[in-house]
């Protein structure tokens, strides 16, 4: 995957799912999905947190193995690839973590007071759960592919 396209994809993702909530839902229906949604994204945000922190805690034992030092002495157009894949990681821990903390207020949305400007918060709340998931996708995606060459180090 192209450097620019895989540092950008999460965050391009996230503003088009933002940018489809603000235009087609409406307040009535965010304030539903908000609701009906809220327990499991926290549940869901709050495992990949911890799921991403074990992640993080693997990457640093593994610190010494072969793979991990030509990351680290590895450099592309001024970027050093570990200190990349720990930004990416950080990255998506601070989105599923804010996705946990954002679901929270989907349990405050009261269907028969409807503030105005609901619909662009469950569009806001949508765009950040995307740009979490897609955070996600790609730090497993270098996560597995790094895990694959430290077995093929030990052998």
């Amino acid at each position: 995957m192209k450097l620019f396209f895989e540092q950008r994809y999460p965050l391009i993702t996230g503003l088009l799912t933002f940018t489809a909530g603000a235009i087609f839902l409406n307040n009535v229906s965010s304030a539903k999905m908000l609701r009906e949604l809220a327990g499991p994204a926290i549940n869901a945000s709050a495992i990949a947190t911890g799921f991403l922190a074990t992640m993080q805690t693997i990457l640093l034992a593994i610190d010494n193995r072969e793979v991990i030092r030509r990351l680290k002495a590895m450099n592309y157009q001024g970027h050093n690839y570990y200190n990349t894949l720990l930004n990416y990681l950080i990255s998506a821990i601070k989105a599923c973590f804010m996705v946990a903390l954002v679901s929270t207020a989907g349990y405050l949305a009261d269907e028969k007071n409807i503030p105005w400007w609901l619909k662009y918060a469950a569009a806001f709340w949508t765009g950040l759960a995307t740009y979490a998931v897609a955070a996600c996708y790609r730090v497993i995606s270098i996560m597995a592919v790094i895990l694959r060459h430290g077995q093929e180090d030990c052998k």
